[in-house]
């Protein structure tokens, strides 16, 4: 449960990070990982992570990285296709314009 509302904020925190510093998703993830073992317990918010719950939760930040990653890599794919939408069709009624003034003022 405690994850959930760190979680989204870490994700946020990943593409500030992202986009600034290109930090790998494994290397942010293994960060994460380090950050909640060390610091959770000392917090008193869980208990001592060892053994195979500490593998667990390696790969369990491994794999949050890798979807934020993904999710991240998608958005800005779709942004760069919508920007590129908008441009061909913001270009086009300019040219419509331009033809129509010309057929107004008699072909000139």
């Amino acid at each position: 449960m405690l994850r959930w509302t760190y979680g989204p904020a870490l994700g946020i925190a990943y593409g500030a990070l992202r986009s600034r510093f290109r930090m790998p998703a494994l290397a942010f993830g293994a960060a994460l990982a380090t950050a909640e073992l060390l610091a959770m317990p000392r917090l008193g918010a869980t208990p001592p992570v060892r053994g195979k719950e500490a593998i667990a939760l390696f790969l369990h930040a491994a794999a949050f990285a890798v979807v934020a990653e993904a999710a991240l890599a998608q958005a800005e794919r779709s942004a760069s296709r919508s920007a590129a939408i908008v441009r061909s069709i913001s270009s086009v009624p300019c040219s419509l314009e331009r033809k129509a003034a010309s057929n107004w003022l008699g072909g000139r």
